[in-house]
């Protein structure tokens, strides 16, 4: 029988442990990975970066730490070197093709309206369905310029030949399902008699994913299409660029006839093509014109899984009112990720000698401030700017055990909390419990206060400890002197709910009556990831985009936090947050491989969807203000549910008191049949 082939996006940790747990199986994978090596967020970051959990529970379970590290947190580049060291152990590197981009994903086979209707994952239930097949198109990023452009470049760019316009749709896409418009015009830009008054679009771009030309259309004048569409920008909002093109055909089912070329185009005359009537059904493609470069290729897959990671590539932007976002300052203004892309000597030199306002207060604008204290003391200080004080834990407590270890890892600590699917006893049992819970979060509190001295900088967070915990944001340990650097005066820590930029630095609403800036060289934005719309844009089909639910900072509801029910031959791992990410991960894939494997078979849509709200709910009790969706605060039990399914014992301690009260990590979670 042939192998069945499994495209893996991405070779991070997750993308690794895909591959070899595919491998372990029998199944053919192949990894696309858009850089030069392995290692995903950890092949390049800031010069200061260190493991923020104990080696010990940042472990592969069959491929220990070597005993030259010696550091409980290593440092970046020992933590690329141990990724490494497991990718050439386990000969994964001959399965991934480096400086590949995949810019889409299509299912191939069955309509979404079928795959709509189905009871059962894939329609029967297994891991492969009978019809089904993914179309991965990919990119080589060694020779193809992938970077985003200006807004006049982008149009400059992808529209230099016309400008597709469907009826008054909310979302417009050049590349869009017809159920989503009634009427289409083309709009030939050699044709324009007079300015045309557009209503409100968001355009979409996607580059074509199935090149099949059904006629030419002659291309007019970049000149033409340039200048029409820059007196129009304030029409559009653009959603999403996926790649720097410049289109040399445009393609439809339709005979060129059917949009009026010449005389009868519509815009010859002074009325609103967008006010149509006409009801075409038609699917525009954009065919992208490639200059010589390497033209996109294309591959077909039995299974999909998405290892693109959450933190990474897609920058997390404020918006800012017209006129005081960072175009408006005179300074420079940058993203952490761009930051983190120099080179140690490049990124000391740019904040050397300058005054520096860091946005943001978990660990990415720490390190980064500490770098920049470090770098100019007192004479330039550095402005930490912050919306809410969060409990920065310290890597150890007072006595030297790891607080995640003490009050996380261990099944006795979630016995204290209410579970998802717990059952009566164990409610009670939480129920009864909890002034424990209580006590010991107060306590954590009073801890983190004492060694922090957050009271004496106005730090103390109005939210409880546990709270914090339940939505995961428990990692973001301190850097070492950081409050040290506080108190000597060469960090300066500022609390504003917004801010806005001005010629000589930020404006901030903490002073509404002052008009005087906190003047600043550089502003670095500490400010997250957009991992969500990095995963929703994948997709070509607009059904599967729209899964994605809720405000910009959630991602897809997911069973077990891999599988979407309602989309086919598809898993997705890295996008979830938990104590230990690779730990997580590996059980993930290990779940993956055997589900794929024929080992267990998932339940009906209708109890995925059912167990995805219970989980969800939960959360939301939980962490109140601070809900996030696809984070794994209860790792034990969580991975009980994983070993339950592949039929393993969730108890996997010697003795009572080492199952109640010993912190869980990774050598606990060996597979059977390898410890055997």
């Amino acid at each position: 029988m042939e192998k069945k082939q499994i495209g893996i996006v991405g070779a991070g940790i997750n993308g690794l442990l895909a591959c070899k747990y595919m491998l372990s199986k029998g199944f053919d994978p192949i990894v696309f990975e858009a850089k030069s090596d392995v290692g995903g967020v950890w092949i390049k970051t800031f010069a200061s970066t260190k493991l923020q959990t104990p080696k010990t529970m940042y472990q592969f379970s069959d491929f220990p730490w070597p005993s030259s590290v010696t550091e409980n947190f290593p440092a970046q580049h020992k933590v690329f070197d141990y990724i490494q060291s497991y990718a050439q152990h386990f000969d994964l590197i001959k399965h991934i093709r480096f400086n590949t981009k995949v810019v889409g994903i299509e299912y191939e086979g069955l309509s979404d309206e079928e795959i709509q209707s189905y009871s059962l994952w894939n329609g029967n239930g297994q891991p492969f369905g009978f019809k089904g097949k993914w179309k991965v198109v990919v990119d080589n990023t060694e020779n193809n310029s992938t970077k985003t452009s200006s807004l006049f470049s982008f149009f400059k760019d992808f529209l230099s030949f016309q400008i597709s316009a469907l009826s008054l749709s909310p979302s417009l896409s050049l590349r869009e399902s017809s159920r989503f418009f009634n009427g289409s015009t083309l709009l030939h830009t050699r044709n324009l008699a007079s300015r045309i008054h557009f209503h409100r679009h968001h355009l979409q771009i996607l580059p074509c994913k199935r090149p099949k030309s059904h006629h030419d259309l002659s291309i007019p004048t970049e000149t033409d299409a340039v200048t029409m569409v820059a007196t129009e920008t304030s029409c559009f909002a653009i959603n999403s660029v996926r790649s720097r093109q410049r289109a040399s055909e445009f393609c439809s089912p339709a005979p060129p006839e059917a949009f009026g070329r010449g005389g009868d185009n519509p815009l010859a005359g002074g009325d609103n093509p967008l006010a149509g009537g006409d009801e075409r059904r038609l699917i525009w493609t954009i065919w992208p014109k490639r200059d010589g470069r390497c033209p996109p290729s294309v591959h077909k897959v039995d299974f999909v899984i998405l290892c693109m990671g959450r933190y990474c590539d897609v920058p997390n932007i404020p918006e800012f009112p017209p006129k005081k976002g960072p175009e408006a300052f005179h300074g420079k203004v940058i993203h952490s990720m761009d930051y983190a892309a120099m080179d140690y000597e490049s990124a000391a030199n740019f904040v050397k000698g300058k005054q520096v306002i860091v946005v943001g207060f978990h660990k990415s604008a720490l390190d980064i401030a500490m770098e920049c204290s470090e770098a100019n003391g007192l004479k330039n200080q550095c402005t930490v700017l912050y919306r809410t004080e969060q409990w920065n834990v310290p890597a150890n407590l007072p006595w030297g055990l790891p607080l995640t270890c003490l009050i996380c890892l261990n099944r006795f600590s979630e016995l204290l909390v209410h579970k998802p699917g717990e059952g009566f006893l164990l409610s009670l049992l939480a129920t009864m419990l909890s002034p424990l819970r209580w006590t010991i979060s107060k306590f954590v509190e009073s801890q983190i206060n004492k060694m922090h001295r957050l009271a004496k900088y106005g730090m103390v967070p109005k939210h409880d400890f546990s709270q914090q915990i339940s939505s995961c944001l428990l990692a973001a340990t301190v850097p070492e002197k950081f409050y040290d650097k506080v108190e000597e005066g060469s960090i300066i820590l500022k609390k504003s709910q917004s801010f806005s930029f001005c010629e000589e630095g930020i404006l901030v609403d903490c002073e509404p009556t002052s008009t005087t800036p906190l003047k600043t060289d550089v502003v670095i934005l500490a400010t997250g990831f957009r991992g969500d719309q990095k995963l929703r844009d994948i997709f070509v089909s607009q059904v599967f985009q729209d899964y994605k639910q809720g405000s910009s900072d959630e991602t897809f509801p997911l069973y077990r936090e891999i599988v979407h029910p309602r989309i086919p031959q598809l898993a997705v791992s890295g996008f979830s947050d938990s104590f230990s990410n690779l730990h997580t991960s590996e059980m993930k894939c290990h779940w993956l491989a055997e589900l794929l494997d024929g080992t267990f078979k998932l339940p009906s849509i209708k109890e995925m969807e059912n167990d995805m709200v219970e989980w969800d709910e939960y959360l939301k009790r939980s962490s109140g203000e601070h809900y996030r969706r696809s984070c794994i605060a209860l790792p034990i039990w969580y991975n009980d549910q994983l070993c339950k399914d592949m039929g393993w014992n969730p108890k996997r301690k010697k003795g009572f008191f080492a199952e109640l009260f010993e912190p869980y990590g990774p050598l606990d979670y060996v597979s059977p049949s390898r410890s055997n």
